[in-house]
């Protein structure tokens, strides 16, 4: 059965009174010939595990939205073939909103492949998937040598691919107990590239108390300055990578002064010449090397940040 005859076996049987548990109301619904070739249970719910993916691909002519994605993603997960794997999904994505738990889980799939066609049938799904996906990144926490980063990336990826109605959700997430959360939603809001996405990541992220958000926010802030064409918000830029100097951690405070150089903005000079008494020997000599720098006296080949961390 092709990809588009699922559509439509799955457009008609929304259209039938279906049960959420897999029961069906109007037997009429499903054809004599699909209960007398599968293991139909008297309530309407049908055995899907035991069977190989075509035989699930023809069940879908007399099975539900809800049973079919839970098995497939069992499916999914098993020692299938790749083509089989990647047709389940395929499926998946042609069922909607019913299969959106089954994909989410599979952003946790050990296979990379897995999770990004996964991501890619949830992108196809549109905006219905936000919410679950945020109470997924809720329930979810990253721990040393923990792979889960990898599965928020996907997570939030889906979200930003979904428009302007990614940005809300994704300032949400500036808000997450967890710090890969608030950092990979700082980088894609830098992605959108709006005054609203923007503001809302610097406003949030450079207070915030985990160095690594802070120092990837320095990175992408100076992003902005050389990237963006609304003038409003590149002074807003400057002005949070001249806030950066005043950091309590030095490696922040030394590259804060570092992308300063970069920006080769005069506006930074003066703020660069006070950073030149403090008591981190980096941050010390960032500031010197940024006021060489826009000022002329280094080339960009020589140009480079003094600190550890970078």
């Amino acid at each position: 059965m092709s990809i588009s005859a699922v559509t439509d076996a799955v457009n008609y049987f929304n259209r039938n009174d279906i049960n959420r548990d897999g029961s069906i109301d109007s037997r009429d619904s499903v054809s004599a010939e699909a209960i007398t070739t599968y293991d139909l249970n008297q309530d309407g719910r049908i055995n899907l595990v035991e069977y190989t993916l075509t035989d699930c691909q023809g069940l879908i002519d007399c099975s539900i939205n809800f049973i079919l994605a839970t098995n497939l993603s069992a499916l999914i997960s098993s020692n299938t073939s790749t083509e089989q794997k990647n047709t389940a999904i395929e499926i998946l994505a042609s069922i909607g909103v019913t299969a959106i738990e089954p994909l989410i889980a599979l952003l946790t799939n050990p296979e990379e492949s897995i999770r990004s066609l996964a991501v890619n049938a949830l992108v196809k799904i549109g905006p219905s998937v936000i919410e679950p996906l945020v109470v997924f990144m809720n329930n979810c926490r990253w721990e040393d040598d923990d792979p889960a980063y990898l599965y928020y990336n996907a997570a939030v990826y889906v979200i930003s691919n979904l428009g302007e109605s990614a940005t809300d959700p994704l300032i949400e997430l500036l808000h997450n107990s967890d710090p890969a959360i608030r950092g990979l939603a700082g980088d894609y809001l830098f992605g959108e590239n709006t005054e609203k996405a923007l503001t809302a990541f610097i406003d949030v992220l450079m207070t915030d108390n985990d160095q690594s958000v802070r120092s990837t926010m320095i990175d992408n802030i100076w992003g902005v300055t050389e990237y963006s064409d609304n003038e409003s918000i590149i002074d807003r830029a400057m002005t949070t990578l001249i806030e950066g100097l005043g950091d309590p951690d030095p490696e922040i405070r030394a590259y804060a002064a570092f992308k300063l150089g970069l920006a080769e903005d005069e506006r930074a000079i003066g703020p660069l010449a006070e950073l030149l008494s403090d008591t981190d020997a980096c941050a010390r000599k960032a500031a010197r090397k940024a006021i060489e720098r826009i000022v002329g006296a280094t080339n960009f080949s020589e140009y480079y940040s003094p600190c550890p961390l970078y």
